[in-house]
């Protein structure tokens, strides 16, 4: 019965002489959450009516459409296979092959392979699970993880395993995977004419469809590790199926190098006559496609933390930029320098990570791990000075031994913030000064004490003297750094932002104004901005109209809230909103966002995402300036004192007419210049000059690089050298 759901998904399985692992298959399969667009379709190699049995109560008892076909003279697997696809239901995209004694215990299984397929749209032709093998009989060890296969140039092929690690928890395009959980999409797969029969083992067959999705029609081929398959091993060490190539004929092998032999020059030799080091390289290339392409690049991008959106900071950017590296087609890994209880990326948050194609490693130790990857990276990224700081020494030892390009993405210049916060400090006493000591660059700093800013500023310089390349996200910033160093290479590369999020409300459906910041629960930079508007401006505001305030963000400072709730004036305006789940909602129903920073570095995401979502800003001079606005942009209202700042509030709150032309410039300003392909487009001629750069360099056999040699204010308070 198809019970009237659209399939998009048929699962197929092939089976014979009902092995009781097909009633617990199915049983899986038929609670999977959420609940998918999926038909199971089961293939009787040998007609047993034991098996039809087994379907027709699963059909009776559940609502997940269920097939029956017997094949009575068991043609094969790979036969079985193709007649479960044809009898695929029409509107079906992907058909999912299973074997039947495969163990599943994952509830998200099919919805996260189906996942990486449509998100990676026409590129993806196919997807496998990470397969783990469990010791025999009644043991249920883990011995390791596989399910990436590896081809080499001579027809021979490998099953990359390790024992449970980091090499197996990201998804990416690989040669081939598991034909035990293969996913492939069915137009593809019978324009094909299904499996070739010329291969006796379905192993061969498997992997002569791959090199088909990948050679013939251009796809990628992805391994996908949060859906995991699990199987036994046989009491001889081997697998206990024709999942491994040791078990494939030479017969099959001869066939299929005389089919692929000119394909299968592209690949490379197996390395296991080369060293212990040598060797580990080889395979990790080797385990992932674009790591091999001469056309892109292996990334190193180094952060504090995994990025999330919500975390502000400029983690929204960097989950962007991430994004478009892996679009981009390079092989990219992240490597975070914060411990792992400081992030705010939960299970959920990093699964989506890795799922995009990125290697995100946490509580890495930074010199070991560079270590084990000498020779692997083309370009390190580091992204804010703090971690060049952290990273500097390290990357300089590895430098030695293989150079690469070092792009710096410093995301705001700090000595600048630093330098207006002290500048301001002389007429206006903010709350965060009252503790003396702010975060600089790389250590605590007292505002008081001009050497300290001067400290910062120096270091900046010389990350900026030392890279090859420097990002910033502004073009104030570019500006100000092309003449702090003039033979910097300095470009610009700013927010990216989607029009998909547009709030449907009107004018007259909203009421009030928010501010929307991560505050991390310090006063400094958004939490003196709010203090100096509730303080300074806001009163102004409600002398004239009750306009409320809501306040929202992720750690607002208890001081803050005190300030507030001890007044009777504010308190009855204002509303606190602590780590919303959502910022979609607050915009739905205020009017305007207000950006009030008398002091900051780079731009405000904040402001991009506002109208991005066709909320209006009412903004300081200062933040105008940082995104080089003018009353003409009429993006929002610029305000340069507090009596402007005010007067702008009760304007927009109460002009539906302005607040429409704000709305609508806004949308426009967002289209014209914050466009995914246009900035992917910018990091794609970073990235391509970044590599011509150093393969340059290699053929040379050159390492005279800037970061190599030591920078005159960088010889002193370094981390020690791990490698010496």
């Amino acid at each position: 019965p198809n019970n009237g759901t659209v399939i998009t998904t048929s699962i197929v399985i092939v089976t014979r002489d009902y092995p009781i692992s097909l009633v617990n298959l199915l049983h899986v399969l038929t609670h999977q959450k959420p609940p998918t667009n999926f038909e199971v379709i089961v293939v009787d190699n040998g007609c047993v009516s034991a098996t039809n049995a087994v379907v027709e109560s699963f059909v009776r008892t559940t609502d997940v459409p269920m097939t029956y076909i017997p094949l009575c003279n068991n043609s094969g697997h790979g036969v079985g296979r193709y007649e479960g696809a044809k009898s695929a239901s029409e509107s079906t995209e992907w058909v999912l092959f299973l074997k039947d004694d495969l163990v599943i215990t994952n509830t998200h299984f099919v919805r996260d392979l189906v996942r990486v397929g449509d998100g990676k749209g026409d590129a993806a032709g196919a997807v496998g699970c990470k397969m783990v093998r469990i010791g025999a009989g009644s043991s249920n060890k883990v011995i390791d993880a596989r399910g990436i296969g590896i081809m080499w140039r001579d027809g021979s092929v490998f099953d990359y395993n390790v024992v449970e690690g980091d090499d197996f928890d990201f998804a990416r395009p690989v040669d081939y995977v598991s034909g035990a959980c293969l996913l492939v999409r069915k137009d593809a797969f019978v324009k094909y004419g299904g499996f070739d029969k010329r291969f006796s083992s379905s192993y061969y067959q498997d992997i002569d469809l791959q090199m088909h999705i990948q050679h013939d029609l251009g796809k990628k081929v992805w391994f996908q590790p949060f859906a995991v398959g699990q199987y036994k091993e046989a009491h001889n060490g081997s697998l206990d199926d024709s999942e491994s190539g040791a078990l494939a004929s030479d017969d099959d092998r001869k066939v299929f190098t005389k089919k692929w032999k000119g394909t299968l020059l592209e690949y490379s030799d197996p390395p296991f006559q080369r060293g212990k080091t040598e060797q580990h390289l080889d395979l990790l290339r080797a385990s992932d496609v674009r790591a091999r392409d001469d056309s892109k690049g292996n990334i190193l991008y180094i952060d504090d933390a995994i990025p999330k959106k919500s975390s502000g900071s400029g983690f929204g950017r960097a989950l962007d930029n991430l994004s478009m590296l892996i679009e981009l087609g390079h092989r990219v890994t992240l490597l975070t320098t914060t411990p792992s209880y400081k992030h705010k990326c939960d299970e959920d948050c990093m699964q989506s990570i890795k799922e995009i194609g990125i290697e995100a490693l946490i509580d890495e130790k930074i010199d070991r791990f560079l270590m084990s990857r000498v020779g692997l990276y083309d370009i390190v990224i580091i992204s804010r000075p703090a971690n060049f700081y952290k990273t500097y020494q390290f990357l300089r030892e590895l430098y030695m031994i293989q150079p690469f390009t070092v792009a710096y993405d410093c995301e705001a210049l700090i000595h600048r913030r630093e330098e207006k916060y002290v500048e301001l400090l002389k007429t206006i006493p903010f709350p965060s000064a009252r503790y003396g000591k702010l975060q600089g660059v790389i250590e605590i700093l007292d505002p008081n004490k001009p050497q300290d800013v001067k400290k910062d500023k120096d270091l900046e310089l010389a990350f900026l003297s030392m890279a090859d390349i420097v990002i910033t996200v502004s073009q104030i910033e570019k500006d100000v750094i092309s003449q702090l160093s003039p033979t910097t290479n300095v470009l610009k590369i700013g927010h990216v932002m989607n029009l998909d999020k547009v709030t449907k409300s009107q004018f007259h459906d909203r009421k009030g104004i928010l501010f929307l910041a991560a505050f991390h629960g310090s006063m400094y930079y958004n939490g003196d901005a709010i203090w100096y508007f509730i303080n300074e401006v806001y009163p102004l505001v409600l002398q004239e109209s009750p306009i409320p305030l809501t306040i929202a963000g992720r750690d607002i400072p208890e001081e803050l809230i005190q300030i507030v709730e001890n007044s009777a004036s504010l308190s009855k305006h204002i509303t606190f909103h602590e780590s919303p789940d959502s910022v979609e909602p607050l915009y739905e129903k205020t009017r305007f966002l207000i950006a009030p920073h008398l002091y900051g570095a780079g731009i405000q995401y904040k402001i991009s995402e506002s109208l991005s979502m066709g909320v209006p800003v009412v903004m300081s001079q200062f933040t105008a300036d940082s995104f080089k606005f003018t009353q003409d942009d009429n993006v929002g209202c610029i305000a340069d004192t507090n009596d402007s700042f005010s007067s702008c509030i009760l304007d927009l709150h109460s002009n539906e007419e302005k607040w429409n032309a704000y709305r609508h410039y806004g949308l426009y300003w967002i289209r014209r210049t914050h466009n995914r392909n246009n900035v992917m487009q910018e990091w794609s001629r970073v990235l391509q000059d970044g590599l011509d750069t150093i393969r340059t360099l290699r053929q040379n056999g050159g390492i005279k690089h800037k970061v190599h040699l030591k920078h005159p204010f960088m010889t002193t308070n370094m981390p020690n050298a791990p490698f010496k």
